[in-house]
């Protein structure tokens, strides 16, 4: 999806152990994009990331809480948002309405099936954002399930 929209900038709310981050570096190096990976927890799994991809010109981490460093967003629009941090439903629509200000062509929302493989609340509320916005909105029954805002 990096390559599909050419991105040059893309945020990753919710780092772990880096999966998504590298693959996005991966497309990055295509695109001479970057990224920037948010997330609020300062012990592992991020350190170990953060440790192995020391010296990636590609990435700039960030500490903090997603919806605070949306707040204070100063780099201008963004290509493409991964949502994987607190899947709590309020979270991610407080995600969503920060950092939708700043038109990301694609939005991807992360876990989005509930543990018993069901569509859950949080595709639920997703899904009434995307249509109060005029977006589309495309649900892969992927495991744990990727919702995707065009």
């Amino acid at each position: 999806m990096t390559l599909a929209v050419k991105a040059k900038v893309v945020v990753e709310l919710g780092t772990g152990v880096g999966y998504s981050t590298d693959a996005f570096l991966t497309a990055l190096r295509l695109t001479d994009g970057i990224l920037y990976s948010v997330d609020i927890n300062l012990g592992e799994p991020i350190k170990g990331t953060i440790e192995r991809l020391k010296g990636e010109t590609r990435v700039v981490f960030i500490l903090g809480d997603s919806r605070e460093v949306g707040k204070n967003w100063d780099k201008g629009n963004i290509d493409l948002l991964l949502c994987d941090s607190d899947h709590h439903p309020l979270h991610v629509l407080a995600e969503l309405e920060i950092w939708g200000k700043f038109n990301p062509k694609l939005i991807l929302i992360h876990d989005t099936l509930n543990s018993d493989g069901q569509w859950g609340h949080l595709y639920k509320i997703v899904k009434e954002y995307t249509e109060s916005k005029g977006r589309i909105f495309y649900n892969l029954d992927i495991p744990y399930g990727l919702g995707v805002i065009a």
